[in-house]
């Protein structure tokens, strides 16, 4: 009986560190998920702000997670020194920056591209990624660019070599700008038989209103409401 309970003891306690780790392992966050600064309009999904981590699994015992933020105009900037990434900001200061990252947790073969879709009537500023070097990261894309506005795609290839591949492993931050606020749109990762993909923030066609038409519309709908208030009080 005393051998029984100290291996039940025993079990007991291994199954409760192992929860405990992956308890752990769940509250962690990296820098995008982090962040104050993303952008927040109220239709985000974390709490309205533009900011989320998605999962991705398949194929030969394929996991990964994409964590995504977008950042309104100068944010990103703030974003940069908040974490102390000694990166010069290159974006547009009137775009947002729509940001990504991917954590390649386990399986076979490569991630030998990310992509997220456009619809075709947005407009795309640069689009580009922070060296792996100033983020502590294991996997530089080879290229990145807008795909006939169809999709922004990462490529993790370079000629015939796979560079993000082994894991676990992070890429760099991966970004793109636009003048455009943000909404839903599907993001993929390739790798042996593709795992599903998922909804990240992508640029819209609503352009965020200029500073002297936001005052306009304004001043415009108080003129109404006070209007409103007059002809109910003559009434």
């Amino acid at each position: 009986m005393l051998a029984f309970r100290n291996n039940f003891a025993f079990c007991f306690a291994g199954i409760l560190c192992i929860a405990l780790i992956g308890v752990a392992g769940n509250a962690q966050a990296g820098a995008l998920m982090d962040t104050a600064n993303a952008f927040d309009d109220g239709n985000g999904p974390t709490s309205g702000a533009w900011k989320d981590s998605v999962s991705y699994s398949g194929g030969v015992g394929f996991s990964a997670t994409l964590e995504y933020a977008v950042f309104g105009p100068g944010k990103f900037a703030d974003f940069l020194s908040e974490n102390s990434i000694a990166y010069a900001d290159p974006t547009d200061p009137t775009h947002l920056v729509y940001a990504y990252q991917i954590e390649y947790l386990a399986g076979f073969g490569s991630i030998s591209a990310s992509t997220v879709a456009l619809d075709g009537d947005e407009t795309i500023g640069i689009v580009g990624n922070i060296p792996k070097g100033l983020v502590g990261a294991d996997a530089d894309p080879a290229s990145g660019n807008n795909q006939g506005g169809t999709s922004i795609a990462w490529n993790f290839v370079d000629g015939s070599t796979a560079l993000f591949t082994s894991p676990p492993k992070t890429s760099t931050i991966l970004f793109f700008t636009s003048p455009q606020i943000p909404e839903l749109d599907t993001a993929s990762l390739f790798n042996i038989g593709g795992p599903a993909p998922q909804m990240v923030a992508s640029p819209s066609n609503q352009f965020i209103p200029e500073p002297a038409s936001l005052t306009l519309l304004l001043v415009g709908g108080a003129s109404v409401l006070g209007l409103m208030r007059r002809r109910r009080t003559v009434g």
